[in-house]
């Protein structure tokens, strides 16, 4: 299990997106919930509250390309596939029109967790990858199917040497 811990925060690494929004379009706040079952795979809920300052005729907010059972405010959709990821249109929440709207997107992944040859358990989460607009408040919240033994190490290709610094972990 501890194997398990380390490598899920591996993934609340790579979320390390934030920026500041000040009368412009972007995210106010967005929060990532990701449950991990026993089995490896995984439920993801994103929550935001997303301004526009002028009229966007098709905005998008990108997921991981292998995401099934796709939803935005509880509605099934199909994402458009961009490459390496998927975009969900976020037009029939908006309309296009400028102003704040909340946005709930949830999808599943599949096969998370994988085991390495040596060492601990692998867990990897791509959050919040390609997102087009600043993001004033980001929370990311992992929660694992046991109990974590020990303190997770993290990696991020964003924040390199500082990553421990800019996470708090909760029990």
């Amino acid at each position: 299990m501890k194997r398990f811990v380390c490598f899920v925060m591996i993934l609340l690494c790579v979320f390390g997106i934030a920026g500041s929004v000040s009368a412009q379009s972007g995210a106010e706040q967005l929060r990532s919930e990701t449950a991990v079952s026993a089995d490896g795979n995984c439920t993801v809920t994103i929550s935001a509250t997303v301004s526009f300052d002028e009229a966007v005729a098709e905005p998008v907010f990108p997921i991981p390309a292998d995401a099934t059972d796709v939803t935005l405010n509880g509605t099934a959709v199909h994402p458009a596939s961009a490459g390496r990821t998927a975009l969900v249109n976020l037009k029939s929440v908006t309309g296009g029109l400028v102003g704040t709207h909340s946005v709930v997107i949830t999808y599943r992944l599949e096969n998370v967790v994988t085991a390495q040859k040596e060492g601990p358990m692998l867990l990897t989460l791509p959050i919040l990858s390609g997102f087009a607009y600043p993001i004033s408040t980001l929370s990311v919240t992992v929660t694992l199917p046991g109990s974590i033994t020990a303190q997770p190490d993290f990696t991020s290709g964003y924040y390199q040497n500082h990553t421990e610094q800019l996470l708090e972990v909760s029990v």
